[in-house]
């Protein structure tokens, strides 16, 4: 009988000292739980291309992440991402010019997953997007429609706080935009980007 109760308090013991090392894990800093917030700035190259007209220039990308937790180190978010270049490239025919005074910028909304691998604090973050191009000179500005899109990133983040790091990420990006007119028969547009971020992160 003494056998058995001793089990039974070494067990008891036991359960109630995992689910404490198990919240103290979660309670440490730089443990990936509640409120996410990601902002990313950084250089970014991007290229719209429709029916033999290619755009293409390099400028800044900028993204914003809210979310939280959903399982141990799993962000779901909600994401806005928007690349800007300015005096792009246009070729079409053979013939290739500078836009002189003009801009294009690629600018997307839509749900994501981010997942870090701990304890080296590198995640990799997928996105849903709906996307946008927007083109402006000096007179007017013309919007496409939107499209399905997608993003894609991998980076490392650095603690600097209990609850905030700052990181390094890679990313890119894609979508397909259809025309504003369907019944004219023009084919969809395409748009890629490629970018390196540098963020602050809240979780």
């Amino acid at each position: 009988m003494k056998r058995l109760l001793s089990a039974l308090a070494v067990a008891s013991l036991v359960g109630i000292a995992a689910p404490a090392h198990a919240r103290l894990e979660l309670d440490s800093p730089g443990a990936h739980e509640g409120f996410y917030l990601r902002m990313g700035l950084g250089p970014s190259a991007l290229k719209f291309g429709v029916d033999g007209l290619d755009v293409k220039g390099t400028g800044v990308g900028f993204n914003l992440a809210l979310g939280g937790t959903i399982a141990p180190n799993l962000i779901l978010f909600g994401e806005v991402t928007s690349s800007a270049a300015s005096n792009p490239t246009v070729a079409q025919g053979g013939d290739i010019w500078r836009a002189d005074r003009s801009s294009f910028a690629v600018v997307s909304i839509g749900p994501g997953l981010t997942y870090y691998f701990m304890p080296a604090n590198v995640f990799l973050s997928g996105s849903l997007l709906l996307t946008q191009v927007q083109f402006s000179d000096m007179y007017s500005r013309e919007d496409t429609e939107y499209g399905p899109g997608a993003r894609l990133a991998l980076g490392k983040e650095w603690l600097v706080g209990r609850n905030w790091g700052l990181g390094l990420a890679a990313d890119a990006a894609w979508s397909s935009i259809p025309p504003t007119n369907p019944s004219s028969g023009a084919k969809n547009a395409t748009t890629t980007s490629f970018g390196l971020s540098f963020s602050a992160t809240y979780n």
